[in-house]
């Protein structure tokens, strides 16, 4: 992904929050044909080395069988709007948009034992329903039966960047015109935009 330094996130913490936050992503994968499946995932550090990404495919898709040992790409999009130059105190200007994302490369493996398949799956319902009773599950016939129909896998993280592009290369007047306009939207993720926004700008 191609990131201007100065739109570049700048630690390996943020951007695992981030992956949190936003943690359903898209697993890309080339081998004779490209290949995309839309995902939960989660995320797990790892002292002394880069996080670990976990999820899990439905048995039915076929692209997990293409991955064993495999390099994949997985993306995170966060909120993001179109910025119209009219809204910059500044002239002349161009329209641009404003994203966050972060990009992770790996080598995924999948699980093979049924084991590891019950520790992921416990780790994300305790992630997604933190409030949730879930070490009942897996005593029920439903549970066994709906993990049958699952596999999971594992992504050892080779390289992680993230994009975090909130005006900082424009003045501080300009940030304050695109972040008024964009709290005037109806439309909720250009509110969550001019939220990061603001929170970007206290941190010159």
């Amino acid at each position: 992904m191609y990131i201007p330094s100065s739109f570049a996130m700048g630690t390996t913490a943020q951007m695992v929050q981030f992956v949190r936050n936003n943690s359903f992503g898209i697993l890309f994968s080339y081998i004779g044909q490209p290949m995309a499946t839309h995902l939960p995932f989660i995320i797990e550090e790892s002292p002394g080395r880069l996080p670990i990404l976990r999820g899990h495919f439905a048995k039915a898709n076929p692209h997990w069988r293409r991955l064993w040992e495999t390099e994949v790409l997985v993306v995170f999009s966060g909120p993001h709007s179109y910025i119209s130059p009219t809204w910059y105190q500044r002239a002349p200007a161009v329209p641009t948009w404003n994203y966050a994302a972060v990009h992770i490369r790996g080598r995924c493996t999948m699980l093979t034992d049924t084991s590891e398949l019950h520790i992921l799956l416990t780790q994300m319902m305790h992630f997604y329903e933190p409030d949730a009773a879930v070490d009942d599950f897996p005593d029920s016939g439903f549970y066994a039966k709906m993990a049958q129909a699952v596999v999971g896998f594992n992504i050892e993280i080779t390289q992680m960047d993230g994009a975090l592009k909130m005006s900082q290369n424009r003045s501080v007047e300009d940030v304050q015109g695109v972040m008024q306009q964009l709290r005037r939207s109806p439309r909720q993720v250009d509110h969550e935009v001019a939220e990061l926004m603001d929170r970007e700008l206290h941190h010159r």
